[in-house]
């Protein structure tokens, strides 16, 4: 599976470009703009979804794997496929974990919102709201290519975990 290609606009190059576009083509880039920063927002939801499946579905394997009876029975190499599915899940358990851990959103600020010196120039103001829309909808892309990159990872692990436990 290949990497998401990101490609972002240049934030300084749109701001300088806003001043000159008309009220109607502002109007629309504002539009769509909400909806850019509603969808990454819930691509990252999907993806914390995942990462919480893949990282239950690893726990569960390595409680299998180290308190299931049959298996702590192997003796000499038997023992090498149950260590290294242990290891395999282990580190999926880690990598959803780690996909998943708690970070700050990046989200416009209410000084963005109620920006002092555009309160009374309203075309303006919502020139900046656009800039603003854009700067958060590329740091949370970067933040969910980093979340796929991990999740990736964690569902490579748990499937070799599987092979290597259906091999047992």
């Amino acid at each position: 599976m290949a990497k998401q290609i990101l490609r972002f606009a240049d934030i300084d190059d749109i701001e300088n470009r806003l001043i000159a576009l008309s009220d109607g083509t502002i109007e629309e880039l504002y539009r769509f703009g909400g909806l850019m920063v509603s969808e990454v927002q819930q691509r990252a939801s999907h993806l914390d979804s995942k990462l919480t499946g893949i990282l239950g579905w690893s726990v569960a394997t390595l409680a299998f794997l180290l308190f299931d009876g049959k298996i702590s029975g192997l003796h000499g190499f038997g023992k090498v496929p149950v260590f290294i599915a242990t290891a395999t899940a282990l580190t999926s358990v880690i990598v959803s974990f780690l996909g998943l851990k708690t970070t700050m959103w990046p989200a416009p600020s209410e000084q963005d919102w109620f920006r002092e010196d555009l309160l009374e120039h309203t075309e303006m103001l919502k020139r900046y709201h656009i800039v603003s829309m854009l700067n958060v909808h590329q740091q949370q892309g970067f933040k969910n290519a980093r979340k796929a990159d991990t999740l990736r990872t964690a569902e490579i692990l748990l499937t070799l975990t599987a092979i290597v436990i259906a091999g047992i």
